[in-house]
């Protein structure tokens, strides 16, 4: 069997995290730091000639991090390993680096002369300048990061590999596969999963079609993070203010129910602003956290605030939450609104079987523009000639 797991979103993208297929019905996903002993940097390194005179080379790897740990980016040179032969007849010689950009893989080599305690005297610097030259770096990097931390979201499938009469590998269709979480305990029997359906009908009736953005938290490191601050900048175009590049996955067509609180203007320090925090539920797929969002029909866009799950038995069944009107001035406006998921979240999971075949295309969307949030198309089973007064007609059919 091959394993797939998706952090963040059960709706993916899933990549397997197994490089042959396992042949026991045990595994356990953990974090892995793989070491790359004696790399052969020699045609990587920069013989100073940039602005700065810098000598640096980077590691097939990233990111650089520490033996141990849950990928602990390193922070002192002795953490890795370098070896030099500059032709001299030494050999390789062990020395220490000047400093380290473990995001990156950047390694800066001493290109001064530095103070050598026990003779007292200053010693030229260790470079591979000669013809012969070599340059060898050993280090650890992170080869799989599992989260732990601050609620992790991660999501598995699993696929049965066979041979054929051919001899050629047959997998199953990761599509037809549902996913699986820590969170799901048990699975809900028949009495549950009616009641999820009942739910998503009340939804039908007088809930509020959304879409839903899911925040990232593992990922593709945004490049104007700062790890001295641990986090990246606010305004940033290209993570959100997230740190993951990207910065969200979705849009997701989800229904949640609607509002009912009031709308009030407060005075602050900084202007005017309008206060508009109210309680809400949804079904059980996708799960959501602190800090996703969703966008109304009407351009609004409302952060997700404490979310707390309803259900019994270890089943999820509803998600109950807060949303929070976000200004317009707020980097979640710019974040594009475009359908990278153009089907329905929740009809790939247990919920399925209850949606009728003809809602398959629920939620496909065609030429949604950023600046303009649309309702999402909806195929009933009625046909064209036979339509209700009343916005929610169709749904009371089906």
């Amino acid at each position: 069997m091959n394993i797939y797991r998706s952090d963040d979103s059960e709706c993916g993208p899933y990549h397997k995290i197994n490089s042959l297929p396992i042949g026991t019905l045990y595994y356990r996903d953990h974090t892995t730091n793989r070491l790359v002993s004696n790399e052969d940097v020699t045609t990587r390194v920069s013989t100073g000639t940039n602005a700065r005179g810098d000598w640096v080379f980077k590691t097939a790897h990233t990111p650089i991090v520490k033996e141990n740990g849950q990928n602990i980016l390193v922070d002192d040179p002795k953490d890795i390993s370098i070896k030099i032969d500059n032709g001299d007849g030494k050999g390789l010689v062990v020395v220490p680096s000047l400093k380290i950009a473990p995001r990156t893989g950047e390694v800066y080599l001493i290109s001064t002369p530095i103070f050598n305690p026990q003779t007292k005297k200053y010693e030229e610097p260790r470079l591979p300048i000669s013809p012969n030259g070599k340059c060898f770096c050993s280090y650890y990097y992170n080869a799989n990061f599992v989260k732990h931390d601050l609620i992790p979201r991660s999501f598995y499938k699993v696929t049965t590999v066979g041979k054929d009469k051919d001899g050629s590998l047959l997998e199953t269709d990761l599509n037809n596969i549902l996913p699986s979480n820590v969170y799901q305990i048990e699975k809900p029997h028949y009495i549950w999963k009616s009641i999820i359906v009942k739910n998503r009908f009340l939804l039908e009736q007088m809930g509020e079609r959304v879409k839903l953005f899911i925040r990232k938290e593992v990922g593709v490191k945004c490049p104007n993070y700062s790890d001295s601050h641990g986090q990246s900048t606010y305004t940033c175009k290209l993570c959100y203010g997230t740190g993951i590049l990207g910065g969200y996955y979705g849009p997701f067509d989800i229904m949640v129910a609607g509002p009912e609180a009031a709308k009030s203007i407060e005075l602050t320090d900084i202007g005017f602003k309008m206060s508009f925090t109210f309680e809400s539920w949804m079904g059980p797929s996708p799960l959501i956290r602190p800090r996703d969002f969703i966008v109304r029909q009407n351009g609004e866009r409302l952060s997700v605030g404490g979310v707390t799950p309803q259900g019994a038995k270890g089943s999820i069944f509803q998600q109950h939450f807060t949303l929070t009107y976000r200004d317009t001035k707020d980097i979640m406006y710019q974040v594009p609104f475009l359908s990278t998921y153009p089907q329905d979240c929740s009809l790939t999971l247990p919920l399925n079987q209850y949606v009728p075949e003809s809602d398959d295309t629920r939620g496909v969307n065609q030429n949604i523009r950023p600046d303009s949030p649309v309702i999402p198309d909806y195929k009933s089973e009625i046909s064209k000639s036979d339509k209700g007064r009343t916005i929610d007609y169709e749904n009371v059919t089906w």
